[in-house]
């Protein structure tokens, strides 16, 4: 074989090898640009972006709130999801509410109770159609001097969106001083 030969296959090989090469690169581009635009659309778990959610939180009285007059204000509300109410003094309260914030909706609505509170009680109500109650529970860790009322979480699901959130509903504590109105 001749240098030309030779040199000739030489030169065909390397054109050949940066070629490959060249394919590589592309293959390696048009990978990465598939990655990318897998990875810019939205988890296949969440089937909708999270809508507004509306709350309305309320101390809705000490010893003589009327429970027919509670229910028939939070009925005239619309589009309420979440309820956070302080100081229910009765414990058929939470279903009568709950009820009450139904009226108008098209949804159904679910309450807890928390269990503290010397007969002053939180309450949430949520829309049970709308959110998924995965837990709840009262934060009693920072009732140091044993009157405070712990405040009321619920770890709530948002059925269309996944999202997952705490809700909490809490009585801020006052002390009533002496000569205090």
């Amino acid at each position: 074989m001749s240098a030309t030969a030779i040199s000739g296959t030489a030169l065909r090989l390397r054109c050949l090898h940066r070629l490959v090469r060249t394919r590589r690169i592309l293959l390696l581009c048009l990978f990465l640009a598939l990655s990318l635009a897998l990875a810019s659309q939205p988890a296949t778990a969440q089937t909708t972006a999270p809508s507004s959610i509306n709350i309305v939180t309320w101390n809705i009285g000490l010893d003589d709130a009327d429970l027919e007059t509670i229910g028939m204000r939070l009925a005239a509300f619309e589009g309420v999801d979440l309820w956070g109410l302080q100081e229910v003094t009765s414990r058929s309260a939470p279903a009568v509410l709950s009820v009450a914030a139904a009226v108008g909706e098209d949804d159904v609505f679910a309450a807890v109770q928390g269990r503290a509170g010397d007969g002053l009680h939180l309450v949430a109500i949520y829309n049970a159609d709308r959110f998924d109650l995965l837990k709840w529970w009262e934060i009693d860790a920072i009732n140091t001097t044993g009157n405070v009322r712990p405040p009321l979480v619920l770890h709530l699901k948002d059925q269309a969106s996944g999202l997952e959130f705490l809700f909490m509903v809490n009585h801020l504590y006052r002390s009533r001083d002496a000569g205090a109105p």
